[in-house]
């Protein structure tokens, strides 16, 4: 299990550092097998070789979610070449409301459908992983209406993006949680967390390209 207090890495002459928070436990990032939005079954263990980008989101969001997934497609509009050499993942928060199907919709709906690998599992697995990855998961009722904020920033999104966002009001709950992005190297080691990667986007790319 990865410890809690993540410590940061001492730079190295010479060395360029990275501009997320540089993790140098050298701990492996802890294996899953879920399933994608094809129907198929993907582990981490298989994208050995490839850089990962690792977040975690669900398809009901109509704020944080949809925007990173637009900040990873920038990220991999950025990366040009690269892109061979990195994959994108996303897991499910929402075990009761994700399923292959509503996470196809949301990343074709986003440009992302044969980018990224969007993976869901049942409660028990996803919730081990949030456990391992400390990725917290607070389940609260949907509000009768949402706030202006919220409101505003899934019209720009739908606008952005040609799509529909999800409506609070038909929906049961809402999933309170952090959603950052997680580097794992070649070699399933753990290398660097952004936590506010949708303000910048490049900060990721510049860490991709030091692992690289």
């Amino acid at each position: 299990m990865i410890a809690l207090a993540l410590l940061l890495g001492a730079c190295i002459p010479g060395q360029r550092a990275f501009l997320g928070t540089e993790l140098t436990a050298n701990n492996e990032a802890p294996g899953f097998v879920l399933t994608d939005q094809f129907g198929d079954q993907v582990s981490l263990y298989s994208k050995r070789g490839s850089v990962v980008a690792l977040t975690f989101i669900y398809t009901r969001c109509f704020d944080i979610c949809p925007l990173t997934t637009i900040s990873l497609k920038q990220a991999y509009n950025m990366l040009g070449e690269d892109t061979e050499k990195v994959e994108f993942i996303a897991v499910s928060v929402d075990p009761d409301g994700d399923t292959p199907e509503s996470t196809y919709d949301f990343l074709r709906n986003l440009g992302m459908l044969d980018v990224m690998s969007f993976l869901t599992g049942s409660h028990d697995d996803l919730s081990k992983i949030w456990n391992e990855y400390h990725i917290a998961v607070v389940t609260q009722p949907a509000g009768s209406s949402e706030s202006a904020l919220d409101k505003l920033t899934g019209e720009l999104v739908s606008v952005a993006n040609g799509i529909q966002t999800s409506e609070t009001s038909a929906q049961k709950y809402l999933k309170m949680h952090s959603a950052p992005v997680y580097l794992i190297d070649q070699h399933g080691k753990l290398r660097s967390i952004i936590t506010d990667f949708t303000s910048n986007p490049e900060r990721l790319v510049h860490d991709v390209k030091l692992v690289i």
